[in-house]
């Protein structure tokens, strides 16, 4: 009987031992696979990015020309321009400049009230004159009498524009008051008017 229990007693043992070593197989599979999966990255999809953020392209604003600060030019008079001006008791301005399309700027810059008298003569002494000095404008022929800016006031600017060919005129104040002229005063300029 003891060889039976002997038996009995080494059939346990051997079987704890396979037991053991399948539980020890069991153990080391999975500490292997333990060990594996802390040193292998885990099998993941790569986290999502969100592509880089970039600023649109810089473009510049469509160039356009500054504002006008100036007012609009306008056209300057056909001609030339010539500047007058009346005073007591004289004419002040160019004696001579070029013909055609002649613009007069006329300004008083006296004390009383004159006017611009443009004819066709030699000088003031050459023209037909009235007792009181004032030229006979009724005595002048109508191709030489060339035109007048009326009465205007002092302070004021006045302007006509008359054809004027070469030749000699007289430019003149013949505003008369009884025995009293403008004129006669020494309001008058000769001038040449050049082709």
């Amino acid at each position: 009987m003891n060889r039976a229990i002997t038996a009995t007693l080494a059939a346990a043992l051997l079987l704890s031992a396979c037991g053991g070593d399948d539980d020890s197989d069991q153990a080391e599979a999975s500490v292997a696979t333990t060990a594996a999966a802390a040193t292998d990255p885990p099998a993941t999809d790569p986290p999502a990015t969100d592509p880089p953020v970039t600023d649109p392209p810089a473009t510049d604003p469509p160039a356009t020309d500054p504002p006008a600060t100036d007012p609009p030019a306008t056209d300057p008079p056909a001609g030339n321009v010539v500047e007058v001006s009346m005073i007591e008791w004289e004419i002040v301005a160019p004696t001579e400049f070029a013909g055609g399309t002649v613009t007069f700027d006329v300004s008083n810059d006296g004390e009383f009230p004159h006017e611009l008298v443009l004819v066709r003569g030699e000088s003031y002494d050459t023209l037909p004159l009235l007792a009181n000095g004032a030229v006979d404008e009724d005595a002048i022929a109508p191709e030489d009498f060339i035109g007048r800016i009326e009465r205007f006031e002092p302070g004021q600017t006045m302007s006509a524009t008359w054809e004027v060919e070469p030749g000699d005129y007289v430019l003149l104040c013949n505003i008369a008051v009884g025995p009293n002229s403008h004129a006669a005063a020494g309001q008058v300029l000769s001038v040449t008017v050049t082709g």
